[in-house]
């Protein structure tokens, strides 16, 4: 989560809407806080806190693709169907050559 996270952000920059990222970040942020807060405040351990952490990239992941989504038409699904198609089309060149 933490490279989606920061690649969102970056997209976010990248769009020039520097205020929406500071928006995403400042909601991690409190998000984070609060919920660590709870977390230690109710005596679970350190594990909570971890599991905090990934909620709390999950909502920046989210938000980000979200505000993304609002500058710039997103297929996701295709995307990925995309990806996968290279990377196998690729693997299989390889394999071919190497006998």
């Amino acid at each position: 989560l933490l490279p989606l996270d920061r690649y969102t952000g970056i997209t976010i920059d990248a769009l020039n809407l520097p205020k929406i990222n500071t928006l995403k970040v400042v909601c991690m942020l409190c998000l984070n806080v609060v919920l660590d807060v709870v977390v230690l405040s109710l005596g679970f351990g350190l594990e909570s806190v971890a599991i905090v952490s990934v909620a709390t990239y999950s909502l920046g992941v989210v938000y980000g693709l979200i505000a993304i989504r609002k500058e710039v038409k997103l297929q996701l699904v295709r995307g990925l169907k995309m990806s996968i198609g290279l990377v196998f089309s690729k693997t299989k060149h390889i394999v071919a050559k190497r006998e």
